[in-house]
C-alpha cells in the first residue's frame, strides 16, 4: 500500500469497474465485455487501465485472441465475486427493508390481553415474516395508548371505548367482563349479576389506572355507588387465588375464563349491563405506513 494513496484505489475499485473485469473474464474479448456491460470497448479498456495504472501492476495481457488475466487480475476476480455478492445480498435485504418484511416492532398489550387469542397471534406473525422481530410489553390499556401517542411503541393492543385523534385503530376482539366467586357465595346461584349486586361484597381489584378498574369505578360513580376493594393484585392468578381464598370477588374478562377456566372452587357470572361489553382495540400512530413491520403487524391483528 506505500506505493498508493488507498483512497484512490478506493475511488477506482467500484462495483461497476468489478463487474467489467468480470464481464471480460467471462467472454475473453474486450469488445464482447463492452457490449455485456453497455460500455464502448475504448471506454471499457480505459477503465481497466486507470485502474491499472493507480495499483500500477498489470491486470490483463493483451493477445491476438482476447485477453488473459495476470495472477494479480485472478486475484481481483476473486474479490470481485465476494464483494458482488455481498452488494447483492445487502440489495436484497434493503428491499425487504422497503418492502416491511424485515425489521423491528415495539409491541405493548394490556395484561389481560395475553389471556385470550394475542400470543397465538403474535405466533403466527412471526411465522409469516421470520424477518420482523417483535419487542414485547404488557402495560396497563391508558399505558399502552399513551406510549403509542408519544411514540414509546409501534403497536398496541388495550380495552377502550375511545380512540384519541392521533392513532389508527381497528377491532381487535369483543369481550365481556364476568364475575369470579367462590363457589358457595351468596350469589352463586344467580345467573347473571349487575354493578348493584357487585357493590354489595368485597372485591378484589386490578391495580388503578387498567381498563376494567377505571371502567367499573366510573360507572360506580354514576350510579352513587362505592365499590370496597381492600385488595389489589396484577395479575390474573392472583384473582383467581385471592378470589377462591375468600377475600373477595373478582372482575375479570371474560374470555380469561374461556381460556384457562373453570377453576377449582370457583364460577362465573356474566355481568349484563352494556358497559361491561368491551371492545378490544389493535392501534398504531396515524402516520405509520401500511408497508411497514408495524404496519404490517397492525393489519394481521385486525384481519386485513
Amino acid at each position: 500500500m506505500s506505493r498508493f494513496s488507498l483512497g484512490t484505489v478506493r475511488a477506482q475499485i467500484n462495483a461497476q469497474t468489478l463487474q467489467i473485469l468480470l464481464a471480460v473474464e467471462e467472454h475473453g474479448s474486450l469488445t464482447r465485455a463492452a457490449e455485456q456491460v453497455r460500455l464502448v470497448p475504448s471506454a471499457l479498456s480505459r477503465r481497466i487501465a486507470e485502474l491499472e495504472a493507480t495499483i500500477g501492476t498489470q491486470l490483463l495481457r493483451r493477445t491476438p485472441h482476447g485477453a488473459e488475466f495476470t495472477a494479480a487480475g485472478r486475484s481481483v476476480l476473486s474479490h470481485a465475486r465476494t464483494i458482488l455478492g455481498e452488494i447483492d445480498a445487502l440489495a436484497d435485504e434493503l428491499a425487504s427493508f422497503a418492502e416491511g418484511t424485515r425489521g423491528a416492532v415495539r409491541f405493548a398489550g394490556s395484561v389481560f390481553s395475553l389471556t385470550h387469542r394475542l400470543p397465538s397471534d403474535l405466533a403466527s406473525f412471526r411465522r409469516t415474516f421470520p424477518q420482523i422481530s417483535l419487542e414485547f410489553h404488557t402495560r396497563t390499556s391508558r399505558d399502552v395508548v399513551a406510549g403509542l401517542l408519544k411514540d414509546d411503541i409501534d403497536v398496541g393492543v388495550f380495552a377502550s371505548s375511545e380512540v384519541p385523534p392521533g392513532l389508527r385503530a381497528m377491532v381487535y376482539e369483543e369481550d365481556v367482563l364476568t364475575l369470579l366467586i367462590p363457589d358457595h357465595h351468596p350469589l352463586a346461584e344467580r345467573e347473571s349479576v349487575g354493578l348493584d349486586d357487585i357493590a354489595d361484597y368485597e372485591l378484589v381489584s386490578s391495580p388503578p389506572g387498567t381498563e376494567t378498574r377505571q371502567l367499573t369505578t366510573d360507572q360506580a360513580r354514576r350510579r352513587g355507588l362505592r365499590l370496597r376493594s381492600s385488595i389489589e393484585v396484577s395479575s390474573l392468578d392472583a384473582m383467581v387465588l385471592m378470589t377462591r381464598a375468600g377475600l373477595g370477588i373478582a372482575i375479570v374478562p371474560g374470555h380469561a375464563w374461556d381460556a384457562f377456566g373453570p377453576f377449582h372452587g370457583l364460577r362465573s357470572l356474566p355481568i349484563q349491563e352494556h358497559w361491561a361489553h368491551r371492545q378490544i382495540m389493535v392501534a398504531m400512530p396515524a402516520s405509520t405506513a401500511l408497508a411497514t413491520p408495524a404496519g404490517r403487524l397492525f393489519l394481521q391483528l385486525a384481519g386485513q
